[in-house]
């Protein structure tokens, strides 16, 4: 009787734990296109995770599917069926082990690589988007991290990068400048680069930049948390030795981020 209570009481857990995860990553994935009109890998990712979490409380609880005879027929008597679910059972499992794994590597490089004491390192600030001379919430978020740096740090430079995209009317490096200017940034410390289009560009246009004023390799990394990892990756691979200052993250595009920058970084490794 005892074990059978176990056995309940550990059902009951499961359960309760893919239906959290299912309603969790169809949450998340929900935010970016509704409220941000943005869709990108990640969100699909979530999307798919939230179905296949769902799909693993049926197979636990079969009846769920009562709108649904044969479906729930198939659930509880098909043949493939318990083989599907070990198949789902172990995909799930090897997922999760390789994303929490993942998940530590990103967190170590954005929160416990922090700049070293003493010492005043060049900040370079990575391209976000631009809403016409403005910069983006998570552009903001980023130069308020410099700024609270150049602040600490009154000899440090700052190199601010991007170019000027599709959308975009004016240039992030442009962008960043400005905004620092107008927080009391002299524009003595700010080197400008605006002709990268992406992450990798950045840090290699801002090493070239760094080589010409003579400021050394040392740099700080001013991004978001997720995006640490690949922003240090490709500063190393262009001959910087840096650290990093992770910037806040709007929550709600924070899942769906962490999870297409992991595929970024994938690509950086692998492919490029």
């Amino acid at each position: 009787m005892g074990r059978t209570m176990k056995r309940r009481t550990a059902g009951r857990l499961f359960l309760w734990f893919w239906d959290g995860l299912a309603v969790f990553s169809a949450f998340f994935a929900l935010i970016p296109p509704i409220f941000y009109r943005i869709f990108h890998p990640g969100v699909a990712v979530l999307l798919l995770l939230a179905l296949v979490a769902g799909m693993k409380g049926l197979f636990l609880c079969p009846h769920r599917a009562a709108p649904w005879p044969s479906f729930r027929r198939w659930l509880e008597n098909g043949r493939c069926a318990p083989l599907v679910h070990r198949l789902l059972s172990l995909a799930l499992a090897l997922g999760l082990t390789a994303e929490a794994l993942f998940s530590l590597v990103m967190i170590q490089a954005a929160w416990f690589h922090p700049p070293r004491q003493g010492e005043s390192a060049t900040a370079v600030v990575l391209g976000c988007l631009t809403m016409g001379d403005q910069p983006s919430r998570m552009l903001r978020y980023r130069l308020e991290a410099a700024l609270s740096y150049l602040e600490q740090q009154p000899e440090a430079m700052v190199v601010v990068t991007g170019g000027k995209g599709e959308r975009e009317t004016h240039s992030e490096g442009e962008v960043s400048a400005r905004w620092l200017e107008e927080h009391g940034i002299s524009p003595a410390r700010i080197l400008v680069e605006n002709q990268s289009s992406n992450t990798r560009e950045n840090l290699e246009q801002a090493a070239l930049l760094l080589e010409q004023a003579g400021l050394g390799n040392q740099v700080v990394v001013v991004s978001d948390g997720f995006h640490q990892l690949r922003g240090q990756l490709y500063a190393k691979r262009a001959g910087l030795c840096p650290t990093g200052i992770p910037s806040r993250t709007p929550w709600g595009l924070l899942p769906t981020y962490w999870l297409r920058e992991q595929m970024g970084v994938c690509k950086a490794i692998f492919l490029e």
